[in-house]
């Protein structure tokens, strides 16, 4: 082994997918870290400290929290060897991964050496090798996993097996029929959870004794009628530990959502219909919420998954009492409206929380209500749901919708047209959006591309020259593994590309913000919450800026609101970008024209030099 790297300094990286991974002495991140120390000293290189950073993450990603830190680190300090006990630790993702790793690691002069292997990438012939190893980590990840799954499957139609999810329905408890030679479970059954409160670390409950006679009591409440928000007020109320608190989760929530309440309530597991596969994943391009490409889970309808044999789990209910429960759900939305009243209100959504609960500590959003008049109509209103689900912690807070938006929307064109407040909010965007360019990404995923191309050329030239069969076949199996590669890389650069557009389009937004925000300055001043056409506009505006508002009740009745703006940066399009639905219609020199939707004229704002009014 050569010694041209004694007295180098190095960096360590040991990763797992799991934490039951690293548990195991085999795939321990301490028995990776001992074995990149060791390597390392047989170098007679230099171990920073700083430098070893372990990760418990799936390498089927390229974009890693621990691993971004640690060479953003390495960068910092000077280290410019980082070793890593197998190929498969930095990816499995094949090829194409592995030079985009080796890209990044030649524009930052850093050395990638696996101990395992005895490899030190620093040349043609062993980016070569470790791009075979990566391809053979992809290779034996993606057949194992397709065993698995096979194996899942037949498990489930042959054995009526039920694939666990991350916590058990609640109500239920996994009791294991079928251990391996090691003693670990292999199989459950699902078994109804008649184990007190008290004997599960939560004392005694007055709302139910049991987790399954706490669903049956749900179950129950509402076939008589009671919403799923008045079921979840009783359950907070009670104190009856959430699915979350019985499995002992960090952070768990104490309070019931009344969403949580409903998906208990249309469980198919309530009739005793138990199925597996009950979701797939597709891979998915960058957006607003996402830098990087992301893996979305769908939920599957009913009928696609694969169905249990009866008397896998006991049913709780009759098709007749499921009925009845559905039938009572909508009559309680029907009643409530409150998604279509949300619709028609400025603060819906979020935008407003009571001071009383956020004082305490809590997040005490406002949800919004109808109500009847006695003369006919409804009105809109908006109420804590925190003295909804917990009247003990709230005393309460309701105020008329129309009323709050108005005096709410008021002040926001007070704060944003004063002289100089959108332009600090502007360049508060623009110092954000410079902090992530995506066009260095951009850059090592088309250099990637363009050795991939020449690796697929020179395979080909190889191909047609190949002395014998056995040599041309090997030869073609390495073909058609850079083949696929390439495909990927062409579709990432695409995803990029746009990604890349959009920032450009961004910059070139941002250029000139004190043009940008004079047009908006127009299209604040002239909306009227009066007119319901403007009110989407508006609520837009405020989601954008990051608004929230703060309301309290004072002693004389009268309303008190703080508001606040947070700007986000590396929004999809600038904050103050005028909307799509907005038409501009050039007037005159000093004049422009906004319709919202269908043509509506507003009001004309004085034209002052170097501005815009609108008529």
């Amino acid at each position: 082994m050569t010694t041209d790297y004694r007295g180098q300094q190095c960096a360590i990286y040991p990763r797992v997918s799991s934490d039951a991974q690293a548990q195991e002495q085999k795939n321990s991140l301490g028995e990776q870290e001992r074995e990149a120390r060791a390597y390392a000293a047989t170098l007679g290189m230099t171990l920073d400290d700083v430098c070893v950073m372990q990760e418990v993450y799936t390498s089927t990603v390229t974009h890693r929290p621990v691993l971004n830190r640690l060479l953003a680190t390495m960068r910092e300090r000077g280290v410019r060897h980082l070793i890593v006990d197998a190929a498969d630790r930095l990816t499995r993702e094949g090829s194409a991964a592995a030079g985009y790793f080796l890209t990044v690691f030649r524009e930052a002069d850093i050395t990638l050496h696996v101990a395992l292997e005895d490899l030190i990438v620093n040349d043609d012939r062993s980016e070569r090798e470790f791009m075979d190893l990566a391809f053979a980590a992809k290779k034996d990840n993606t057949q194992r996993t397709a065993r698995s799954k096979r194996t899942k499957r037949g498990y489930a139609r042959d054995q009526g097996r039920y694939m666990r999810g991350n916590r058990c329905p609640y109500g239920w408890r996994d009791e294991a029929v079928e251990w391996d030679d090691r003693g670990r479970p292999l199989n459950f059954r699902k078994v109804h959870d008649e184990r007190t409160y008290g004997e599960l670390g939560f004392g005694e409950n007055s709302y139910a004794p049991t987790p399954f006679a706490t669903r049956e009591k749900m179950l129950r409440q509402a076939q008589q009628g009671l919403s799923s928000l008045a079921i979840a007020d009783q359950l907070t109320r009670a104190g009856v530990p959430t699915s979350r608190m019985l499995a002992h989760e960090k952070h768990a929530p104490t309070t019931w959502s009344h969403q949580v309440v409903m998906l208990m309530l249309a469980d198919p597991l309530n009739l005793g219909i138990a199925t597996s596969f009950r979701t797939r994943y597709e891979s998915m391009p960058p957006d607003a919420k996402h830098a990087h490409r992301w893996r979305r889970a769908i939920a599957l309808p009913l009928e696609q998954h694969i169905a249990l044999p009866e008397g896998t789990v006991q049913p709780i209910i009759g098709d007749a009492q499921a009925a009845l429960i559905m039938q009572q759900r909508k009559a309680n939305l029907h009643q409530r409206g409150t998604t279509r009243w949300a619709q028609q209100t400025l603060l819906g959504g979020g935008l407003v929380r009571c001071q009383k609960c956020v004082d305490a500590g809590r997040r005490g959003t406002l949800r919004v209500a109808s109500a009847r008049q006695r003369s006919g109509g409804h009105y809109i209103y908006y109420a804590c749901r925190i003295h909804e689900q917990q009247p003990s912690l709230c005393s309460g807070l309701s105020v008329r919708a129309d009323r709050l938006d108005r005096a709410v929307w008021a002040q926001v064109q007070a704060v944003l047209l004063e002289p100089g407040a959108l332009e600090r909010l502007a360049e508060e965007q623009a110092t954000l959006d410079a902090g992530d360019d995506p066009t260095s990404h951009l850059a090592a995923l088309k250099a990637t591309h363009k050795d991939f191309a020449a690796r697929i050329a020179a395979a080909t030239d190889a191909v047609v020259n190949a002395p014998t069969a056995f040599v041309r076949g090997a030869l073609m199996d390495k073909l058609a593994a850079l083949e696929p590669a390439l495909v990927e890389l062409t579709a990432e650069i695409a995803d990029y590309e746009r990604t890349v557009h959009d920032h450009a389009a961004r910059r070139q937004f941002l250029g000139n913000v004190r043009l940008q925000v004079q047009r908006y300055q127009a299209l604040v001043a002239n909306l009227d919450m009066a007119k319901p056409e403007h009110v989407p506009l508006a609520h837009g505006i405020l989601r954008s800026l990051g608004f929230s508002v703060i309301v309290a009740r004072a002693a004389d009745h009268s309303i008190d609101l703080d508001i606040q703006f947070h700007v986000g940066g590396l929004a999809a399009v600038p904050w103050f970008g005028v909307p799509e639905e907005v038409d501009l219609v050039r007037v005159s020199e000093h004049e422009q024209t906004f319709s919202i939707g269908a043509p509506i004229l507003l009001r004309t704002l004085p034209a002052t030099e170097g501005s815009f009014a609108v008529t």
